[in-house]
């Protein structure tokens, strides 16, 4: 029997499935190239062929503001488009976007390169498929043949598809039997059903030690250390196995290893990234030197430094020989002339073999295949030049990279009774019992997004995904039907509330029963919820919903620029994050949030703070911060080093300290609302907000304060400027008769407050609110701008408009988006 998935990452999960463990599994792409192997002709690789779409952008020497890499994404997505969606190449001249052309002249250098070299790519592989089906014949020769997780089929597929299926091959695979009953649970918020559901799972597995159990979880690449933690709670035992294949770069002896690479590139240093390198279990000289580190670290954390360079390093390090030993390796100087990605790979691997990486920790098994496959993936590097290119350092590295986070690991394989997947992984695995849990809107079977090539309106005509509502809605049915059919008892349950966030389900034809986590699991196999059908048109799109999405961050990025603001808020559109060995800036400035309102929720008053002797407030500041930085997720926690953490602790705990002395110094207060949640109606539509903090003072006065980390200025108020409406929106819809606004900056530069006021207002040692001559005027000025930004949102206005120019166009992620600079 041969099966066939949808994507690569779908074989490494199949593989290690006792129920596929002695088949034939291939991806589609695999299988498509089995097919032009025997004809002599050869399928580029999805990693060679975006490395073609690459050398064709570059060989154009045309002075695009954009990257070369992004610009290579965005041909090969047009290619796609032309070949999967049989789009006409013309069309895409009809797009809203002002420059296509450069698309033409890349798509005629590929095309010649394919010519040339006598290779395609899966798009123009299937495209002759389908014209001659008889070249199949002889790799379907098994009788039996499964197609697994195609969800995102493409036209070009369909028809390949039902050509395969409906001739060549004698019987496709599925799973029939009666459709199970099914439970389907509504929880307050994501962690109380995440805590239900694995509870059930363990009790269940105790009660009934024969019965296949499976746990589906959406975003379980983002849950997993969570999960693994819930359960050894709860069960004291592992019983459960993990279907979801990890990304070689997530893992900390990978990543350890680029650390050294990467910085052996650099002529300085960032502070976080030698913390994280230092300490790294994996790399020499932690164990034996702890004290040499920790000093070292202490004296830069002092400094305040934010990068420093190789001297200054070695100055502050002190007389420990290894240590210097082993950051002058660190700093062996290459070569800047450009070389061949096989030579780059030597020199890493002598750096490596040098340094004696790894070799202070002692690998346990599944160490050593991850260190294997770190191994295969740079000898793979080095294979990867068939164009003759060379490479300076930092594009060979940003090359090794992007191939590591391609990469996925091999699961173990286990018989355990509790199975936990995704849920593409989880499609025609029979099982007993299968409970599916956050089960939202737009996360199963997954999340799509709009093209950013084409018009909406074309998009819709093609039928793309993304764009077509009653499309993604069938999506998610044919998922259910599929899920329901591969067990005996089904539930499936979703969170009202997750990270702030308003969930709607993802199956609106089920009647959801409301439970918490308390109420005892053992109820959830007692009953059953009546499924009825809804018309999937009433589905409302995701600016549609009843809440303007974004809250007052709508309304700052509808002031920076239209545009922005559509992308990120109506379309949903967002930037990959950028990598950080430490913690990032909205990390620590959430965890800086969490610990003030903490700690305010209770001291209530000033008073109540000047009551407290210092050993008393030092222990209520300790006893806070562990409890703030759980607002960092639990994996990312678990990746960064012990000792960074304990610094992050004892800094936060040193600003929180000298924050609440300079709070001391101010007039008597008392703090009238703490992360207060506000449900309004503005611009004739409803307002989600949350105020960080109402300070109530004497004579009945109100003062908002919002805190930041970084720095701030009054200026962004300002009628002429107002870069940031967040504040004056607040004074416009709160219910209190607000007599000043303020930032609480606790940056590493300063611990103040700045802001404005209807009457001049010190605030201690903090500073002071400048006083407004026309305060109830200006409110009435800012309820106009803001009321104007607010309809010009909710009408979408998406012009093109940075507000402070190539300034504002800096600071924004979604250039390849908007292509202004084209």
């Amino acid at each position: 029997m041969l099966i066939i998935t949808a994507n690569q990452s779908q074989v490494y999960a199949l593989k290690n499935l006792s129920a596929y463990r002695d088949e034939e599994i291939l991806s589609w792409s695999d299988a498509m190239g089995e097919c032009f192997n025997a004809l002599g002709k050869r399928i580029l690789k999805p990693t060679e062929l975006s490395f073609v779409w690459r050398q064709c952008v570059q060989q154009l020497n045309a002075p695009f503001a954009g990257s070369n890499d992004a610009l290579a994404k965005l041909a090969e997505e047009a290619w796609w488009l032309t070949q999967h969606w049989q789009i006409p190449v013309d069309v895409l001249g009809k797009s809203s976007y002002q420059n296509t052309q450069w698309f033409y002249q890349v798509l005629e250098k590929f095309q010649a390169y394919c010519q040339k070299n006598q290779c395609l790519d899966e798009a123009q592989a299937l495209s002759l498929l389908v014209a001659k089906p008889g070249m199949l014949s002889d790799c379907f020769k098994e009788k039996q043949v499964g197609f697994y997780g195609f969800f995102e089929l493409t036209p070009l597929q369909k028809k390949l598809l039902s050509l395969v299926s409906g001739k060549l091959i004698e019987q496709v695979i599925t799973i029939n039997h009666d459709s199970p009953p099914v439970l389907a649970f509504c929880f307050k918020n994501a962690e109380e059903e995440l805590e239900a559901a694995l509870r059930w799972a363990v009790e269940f597995h105790q009660q009934n030690l024969t019965q296949k159990i499976s746990l589906v979880i959406p975003d379980l690449a983002q849950c997993k250390g969570q999960v693994e933690s819930l359960l050894f709670q709860l069960s004291g035992q592992q019983i459960w196995n993990f279907a979801a294949p990890e990304l070689l770069f997530s893992q900390a002896l990978v990543q350890a290893a680029l650390d050294v690479i990467t910085q052996n590139a650099q002529k300085e240093i960032l502070l976080n990234a030698l913390i994280s390198l230092l300490h790294n279990p994996y790399w020499g000289g932690a164990v034996n030197e702890d004290f040499a580190h920790i000093q070292l670290i202490c004296k830069l954390r002092d400094l305040q430094v934010g990068k420093i360079d190789r001297d200054t390093l070695l100055k502050a390090s002190g007389p420990w020989p290894v240590l210097n030993h082993h950051l002058n390796l660190i700093y062996c100087s290459p070569e800047l002339s450009k070389r061949s990605l096989s030579d780059w790979v030597s020199y890493w691997q002598g750096l490596l073999t040098q340094i004696g990486f790894p070799n202070e920790k002692i690998l346990t098994e599944a160490e050593k295949l991850i260190f294997q496959q770190w191994q295969q993936l740079l000898q793979a590097v080095a294979e990867l030049f068939p164009w003759q290119k060379h490479f300076g350092l930092q594009e060979a590295l940003s090359l090794l990279k992007t191939l590591a986070q391609k990469t996925f690991l091999p699961l173990t394989k286990s018989n355990h009774a509790i199975h936990i997947s995704g849920v593409v992984d989880a499609l025609q695995q029979s099982t007993d019992h299968l409970w599916l849990i956050n089960a939202t809107h737009g996360n199963v079977p997954f999340s799509v997004h709009a093209n950013l090539l084409l018009d909406k309106k074309l998009q819709f005509q093609y039928g793309i995904w993304g764009v077509n509502q009653a499309l993604q809605d069938q999506w998610a049915r044919d998922c259910y039907d599929k899920l329901q059919a591969s067990c005996h008892h089904f539930t499936v349950s979703y969170a009202k509330e997750s990270q702030g966030k308003i969930n709607t389900s993802a199956f609106p034809f089920l009647d959801f029963t409301n439970y918490t986590a308390e109420e005892h699991v053992e109820t959830f196999l007692d009953q059953c919820s009546a499924a009825q059908d809804k018309n999937f048109s009433q589905v409302p799109l995701p600016w549609q919903e009843s809440f303007i999405p974004g809250g007052a961050s709508a309304l700052k990025s509808q002031r920076a620029c239209p545009m922005q603001a559509f992308g990120r808020f109506r379309l949903k559109i967002s930037a990959l994050p950028e990598p950080s060995l430490g913690l990032t800036p909205i990390e620590r400035g959430n965890v800086m949030h969490r610990a003030l309102h903490l700690i305010w929720q209770q001291l209530q008053s000033q008073a109540n703070l000047l009551s407290l002797s210092p050993e008393t407030l030092q222990a209520l500041i300790e006893k806070i911060i562990p409890l703030a930085l759980k607002e960092i997720d639990w994996s990312r926690r678990k990746l960064l080093p012990k000792t960074l953490m304990e610094l992050e602790t004892q800094y936060l705990i040193s600003q929180i300290r000298q924050w609440l002395a300079l709070e001391a110094t101010r007039p008597p207060f008392k703090v009238h609302a703490l992360e207060k949640a506000m449900e309004i109606k503005f611009a004739n539509k409803d307002w989600r907000l949350r105020v960080d903090r109402i300070d109530e003072l004497e004579e009945g006065k109100y003062i908002l304060i919002d805190y930041k980390t970084g720095l701030v200025s009054t200026k962004a108020w300002q009628l002429e400027v107002l870069s940031d409406p967040q504040l004056p929106f607040y004074v416009v819809v709160n219910e209190l008769a607000l007599d000043g606004i303020a930032f609480a900056e606790l940056s590493v530069h300063h611990l103040r407050m700045v802001g404005i006021s209807r009457e001049t207002y010190t605030m201690g040692e903090l500073g002071v609110l400048k006083k407004i001559d026309n305060w109830s005027e200006l409110k009435g000025q800012w309820h106009t701008a803001v009321e104007e930004l607010a309809q010009a949102f909710i009408n979408s206005e998406a012009r093109c408009e940075p507000q402070e120019g190539r300034l504002t166009c800096e600071r924004c992620d979604l250039l390849s988006f908007c292509r202004v600079f084209e």
